[in-house]
């Protein structure tokens, strides 16, 4: 039985490895789509590949994949920097994590927030996804979408704290902790993009992400 259980738990590993090492580079491949089509509808117009300006963030300098917990990002038009999106993320929401690019103008200006995954409750911390596409037609959107009350926020201006614990933050309703976590995420992201948005390199036209380490 025991050498039974142990070959079958062998042949399953072996099957799930070889799995996840062929899907992998799809998987990798439809993220980085997703986040270049994100970046359309949160950053302001801009006509260089942002994807290609791809520089670590957290910990700074460090190489693409598991090593960099946190990417930046620079749009730029006719040469000049336009705006700055951070990919990051959040372990304090109700689900596991949710994951997001956060979008700032050069004086930290929320430009837009796309959120890129999540395992929030339907119906209920869910809705942080609603208005990831309409931060440039608002009026589009249905309803009040709680992510689109970001628009324009800058740090020191407005107060990042949900309502609940005196900030100007509309919560989600029955869903405090998760629109309680993303609110704080987006502030801690502009204070990176503030951070590191001048580091050397970082958002220099025409550096592509070879020159840069490659993007994730």
């Amino acid at each position: 039985m025991v050498l039974t259980v142990a070959a079958f738990a062998l042949i399953s590993a072996g099957v799930l490895g070889f799995v996840y090492a062929r899907t992998r580079p799809l998987i990798e491949q439809a993220k980085r789509e997703e986040k270049g089509r994100a970046f359309a509808y949160i950053l302001p117009e801009f006509d260089n590949k942002p994807l290609d300006t791809w520089r670590c963030a957290e910990p700074p300098g460090a190489p693409p994949g598991d090593a960099c917990r946190r990417s930046l990002y620079t749009a730029t038009r006719r040469g000049e920097v336009v705006g700055h999106a951070l990919e990051t993320f959040s372990t304090a929401c109700f689900g596991p994590r949710v994951d997001l690019l956060v979008a700032a103008t050069p004086d930290l200006a929320v430009s837009g927030v796309y959120i890129l995954g999540h395992q929030e409750t339907p119906g209920l911390g869910a809705k942080i996804v609603d208005g990831n596409k309409d931060w440039k037609n608002p009026g589009q959107a249905r309803g009040k979408p709680f992510i689109l009350q970001f628009a324009g926020k800058r740090p020191g201006e407005f107060d990042f704290r949900v309502r609940n614990d005196g900030g100007q933050v509309e919560v989600i309703t029955a869903s405090t902790i998760t629109s309680r976590c993303v609110a704080e995420a987006i502030e801690e992201a502009l204070r990176i993009i503030r951070d590191r948005a001048a580091m050397p390199g970082a958002g220099a036209p025409g550096a592509s992400s070879a020159e840069q380490g490659g993007a994730p």
